[in-house]
């Protein structure tokens, strides 16, 4: 059968399928026919494509909220606090395991995954600090190392905004010291 005719027969039995004219299983003989197989092949790749897209969506709306969830753990719940560092040292994990993955991919979300990870990091170590250590020099210093973090990390990979959170944390440390 010549090619153009075999693409309207394809194109046909796709309508049918698409539209409900004719029951699944019988479009899904018909294609493969009429494609030696191909059509089932393409199905499968499509489908797998398809899930991989639904479970990137999910990642990305996961990091979204993993930082105002931080903070409801941290401030709005009553768990222990073994408990509540287990959480945030799991979402510190997570975020920086999607931010290793992005930057792998060179993916511009990546940079969400970064500001999540370094924001927990700051979360997880001044919480640390408050709940064991009991002096105002720990949160200080854990917020000095945090904020000089990120001024280093921000000009190794060249990212102003980094520098930029870097900068203001040490000046937000130096107006609470001075005042």
């Amino acid at each position: 059968m010549e090619d153009g005719r075999k693409e309207i027969i394809i194109k046909e039995i796709r309508y049918w399928k698409q539209h409900k004219l004719l029951p699944e299983r019988y479009c899904d003989f018909l294609l493969a026919l009429y494609t030696n197989g191909e059509e089932a092949k393409n199905h499968e790749v499509e489908q797998k494509r398809s899930l991989r897209r639904l479970v990137f969506v999910a990642q990305i709306l996961f990091l979204a909220i993993l930082v105002p969830f931080s903070f409801v753990v941290i401030y709005f719940t009553k768990f222990n606090s073994i408990m509540q560092i287990s959480m945030l040292a799991i979402f510190l994990l997570f975020s920086l395991t999607m931010y290793r993955h992005m930057k792998k991919s060179g993916h511009l979300l990546g940079h969400l995954a970064l500001a999540d990870t370094l924001i927990i990091g700051l979360l997880l170590s001044v919480f640390i600090s408050n709940t064991y250590i009991h002096f105002n020099w720990a949160q200080e210093a854990a917020i000095l190392l945090n904020s000089l973090v990120w001024i280093f990390y921000g000009q190794s990979r060249k990212l102003a905004y980094l520098k930029v959170a870097g900068i203001l944390g040490l000046a937000f440390m130096a107006v609470y010291n001075v005042l």
